[in-house]
């Protein structure tokens, strides 16, 4: 399957909507059914802005977080 982020580069400011057949294990796969559409995936590598939040180790929540 696919394990990278999709990042939408297309410059659509609307919603689209596409019907894809088949299956989405694969890159190729899906830029033989985006070509329908002038669309095609491509890998590349740019930066992207993320937050990440993790559990604090040994976090205890206080019984009024729990009960709200």
């Amino acid at each position: 399957g696919i394990s990278t982020p999709l990042i939408d580069l297309t410059g659509y400011k609307e919603w689209v909507d596409l019907q894809i057949k088949g299956s989405l294990s694969s890159i190729e796969e899906l830029n033989r059914e985006l070509a329908a559409y002038d669309l095609k995936l491509v890998r590349k590598t740019i930066p992207v802005e993320k937050l990440i939040i993790r559990d604090r180790p040994g976090f205890k929540p206080s019984a009024s977080i729990e009960n709200n």
